[in-house]
């Protein structure tokens, strides 16, 4: 029996609870990332030619949710795992921006929270992985603790995160230059209860396009923006 508010036992890398399917509940989001000429001005013509100054990405992204194996008899533990996977890597490799906010809703009061952090590192050789740790101690799992990892590309290619209101916002730069990001959110909530995890996605949409006026062929660049979200619920452990 572990002790009111701590987790005990394997970490969370071999927590059967994280292989399972049976307690595991799975969303999938797919959004194209596209950076145009970062220097120009948006909104004003450009050459035809500026059409070959871009960056794209399909960034496939799988939040999963899974209920933490514990013999906590007044606590119940869950964790939200968010994966994007950068797909059709084209182009500048320092350009653009991607943001994962995670963050809890609903009605569940948390007891306590943790989160994975992705250290700020710059990799020097093509495609390298770092771990990704848990940013704080998690009731009795330590602080350093490898959960997962993200690998980059690109030398300039960097994830920052930051606090948000009830959760987590990891920022990664760079975009065509990483192959994939993680970022995880763990909470605790009284027993029984099912939290559930709001997962917003923002990155580049710019959009490149031409024109056709009396006196020849004009293109124009506009700098764009776009979100998509979802928001996955928790199951309790079966039997």
């Amino acid at each position: 029996m572990a002790a009111a508010g701590r987790v005990e036992g394997p970490t969370p890398t071999g927590v059967p609870a994280f292989q399972t399917a049976r307690n595991r509940q799975v969303k999938t989001r797919v959004i194209d990332y596209v950076r145009v000429c970062p220097d120009c001005v948006s909104g004003k013509e450009v050459p035809p030619s500026y059409r070959s100054k871009q960056a794209s990405a399909r960034i496939r992204v799988t939040a999963s949710t899974y209920k933490i194996l514990d013999q906590n008899n007044r606590y119940d533990f869950y964790a939200v795992d968010v994966t994007s996977e950068m797909r059709k890597r084209k182009g500048d490799q320092d350009w653009g921006w991607y943001d994962v906010v995670i963050t809890s809703v609903g009605r569940t009061k948390l007891r306590g929270t943790s989160y994975s952090a992705g250290r700020n590192f710059e990799n020097v050789d093509r495609c390298k992985s770092f771990p990704v740790d848990l940013g704080v101690s998690f009731y009795g799992v330590s602080a350093g603790t490898t959960v997962g990892n993200v690998s980059f590309c690109n030398k300039g290619s960097r994830m920052l995160h930051s606090k948000v209101a009830k959760g987590r916002k990891y920022h990664a730069t760079g975009v065509s230059g990483i192959r994939s990001v993680q970022g995880q959110r763990y909470v605790r909530v009284p027993q029984g209860k099912l939290p559930k995890f709001r997962v917003q996605l923002v990155t580049n949409k710019d959009r490149f396009f031409c024109y056709t006026v009396s006196d020849g062929t004009h293109c124009r660049v506009d700098h764009l923006m776009q979100s998509k979200g979802l928001t996955i619920g928790t199951t309790r452990q079966k039997k």
